[in-house]
């Protein structure tokens, strides 16, 4: 039985590959682009050669969605992600921050998920002593850090300062963050995040909280609360083991906050204005 579901699934799937070679995609394969149209609009994870590496990638541009939360300086994305190290590609959840900064400090791994100009520190006791010499200069002696432990590295959002990628890029440098990151930020104008798995990973902890508070500075009311929802999000894939659907950042805002759902703001969720 053909439900209507199915059909518009069918429709979603020719609607991409229908843009995607009028946009010069003539050189990819009918097979591997009819297989990526397909986990693009079910959310389902797909394996890839490295030979089609570059095909992948290219397909994945500009495919990302994004879900804007009214009256907050933080938005929802959804980017298309073809994960080298794992031969997958597939939906992965993202959260952005206008204001609230963040750095992002790269470790070797066994997956080899980094290479060397994203690497500063070789395990986490050199990070930390990296960041306690931060925090003992001046400038540093002005920021806050909550620490998250990630999968190959450590996530610090600094609580006590509020600002922009390019007002804070020197601190990224200063304190060790993957030069990557911190272009990549500058380019969007915003410190981007990941709540969800990378595709072919299933690490059960995505971000770890390790410190609170971490530094002299004085942690601002704002950065905390757009911080929890950072935390909110990967609670709720985590539990529910929700899909990275494309199509599901509306439905992960109605489970993380479901007094909320898609009509969530600011108020809603106590960020000071």
């Amino acid at each position: 039985m053909i439900t209507t579901a199915k059909i518009m699934t069918q429709a979603f799937i020719r609607t991409i590959l229908s843009k995607f070679f009028q946009t010069g995609g003539k050189d990819l394969s009918a097979g591997l682009a009819k297989k990526l149209a397909r986990s693009l609009a079910t959310g389902e994870q797909v394996a890839f050669t490295k030979a089609e590496y570059a095909q992948v990638r290219r397909f994945a541009r500009n495919k990302s969605r994004v879900k804007n939360i009214e009256g907050a300086d933080i938005n929802l994305r959804t980017d298309y992600y073809p994960n080298l190290s794992t031969g997958k590609a597939g939906p992965m959840h993202m959260i952005d921050y206008k204001k609230t900064p963040i750095i992002d400090l790269d470790l070797p791994d066994s997956l080899g998920s980094h290479v060397g100009a994203q690497i500063r520190y070789q395990n986490y006791t050199d990070a930390m002593k990296g960041i306690d010499k931060y925090l003992k200069t001046p400038a540093g002696q002005a920021s806050s850090f909550d620490i998250y432990g990630t999968n190959a590295g450590l996530r610090l959002f600094d609580t006590a300062r509020r600002m922009s990628p390019l007002q804070y890029a020197n601190t990224s440098r200063l304190v060790g963050s993957d030069q990557y990151f911190i272009g990549h930020s500058l380019m969007r104008g915003k410190f981007g995040a990941r709540v969800s798995p990378k595709p072919g990973r299933t690490e059960s902890v995505v971000a770890n909280p390790l410190e609170r508070g971490y530094g002299e500075g004085t942690p601002l009311a704002k950065n905390i609360r757009e911080i929890r929802v950072h935390d909110k999000l990967i609670s709720t894939i985590q539990e529910t083991k929700t899909p990275s659907d494309i199509e599901e950042l509306t439905s992960l805002l109605e489970m993380a906050y479901p007094e909320g759902g898609p009509f969530l703001t600011a108020q809603k969720l106590n960020i000071p204005l």
